[in-house]
């Protein structure tokens, strides 16, 4: 296996660098040139060797376009807009980027939550019984609370690519997506998200919930969805 592994990575340096020779001697634009691959295995080594030499590459096929980080963010924050006592959602936003919760401020609510016998998360959150949380992390959760407050009076009314748009910004998760590895990529993931909200809402009407359903079930089968250019 090590000799195969060092195979591939002989491989990729040598097609890093013909395609570095293609764009500088040939003055080619990094658009007209492709790789093709037999499989997806190890294309992180022509990823890593293709930046090394300064030169971004698109992904077209790999990691499916519903399973990326940033959509299953904001898949979990729209699950919770249509239903806030979705523990697994809710867990989900609070620990991403969306919220930024601590580990232990998390432990602290399912315990307190198990404690109170409550009926989910959510309601913990909402009446600010968990004392033992740090400032900062009951900051982050009313301030999440306010926030969800504010959407979901937008939950059934026309626009989802609209309504996606102002929860990555409300929440300023588009600041934290751009500053990020990567950052332009996945921010160009949630404007293709908007695009395929407008074409469900087109189809489907404004029916957020059933907006969701499709993204979890797309992500479910054999994700073949290419990332954003």
């Amino acid at each position: 296996t090590g000799v195969l592994f060092s195979i591939q990575e002989a491989e990729a340096k040598a097609a890093a660098r013909c395609v570095a020779e293609l764009l500088s001697a040939d003055g080619r634009e990094p658009k007209d040139v492709v790789i093709l691959t037999p499989a997806l295995t190890h294309a992180h080594l022509y990823q890593q060797e293709l930046r090394a030499r300064g030169i971004e590459p698109y992904l077209v096929r790999g990691k499916g376009y519903y399973s990326q980080e940033e959509i299953a963010d904001v898949r979990a924050f729209l699950r919770i807009l249509v239903d806030p006592h979705d523990d697994m959602a809710l867990a989900a936003v609070l620990r991403s980027p969306f919220v930024g919760l601590s580990d232990d401020g998390l432990y602290l609510l399912g315990k307190a939550a198990g404690t109170a016998g409550a009926v989910s998360l959510w309601e913990v959150t909402a009446d600010g019984t968990c004392s033992r949380l740090s400032r900062r992390d009951r900051d982050l959760i009313a301030r999440l609370h306010s926030q969800a407050l504010t959407l979901r009076g937008r939950v059934g009314r026309p626009g989802l690519a609209r309504l996606i748009d102002d929860a990555v910004t409300l929440t300023r998760y588009d600041v934290r997506l751009l500053s990020s590895s990567e950052g332009a990529r996945r921010f160009a993931n949630i404007r293709k998200l908007m695009r395929l909200a407008d074409e469900y809402e087109a189809l489907n009407g404004p029916h957020l919930s059933g907006f969701v359903e499709v993204m979890e079930t797309m992500e479910d089968i054999s994700d073949q969805e290419g990332s954003a250019a």
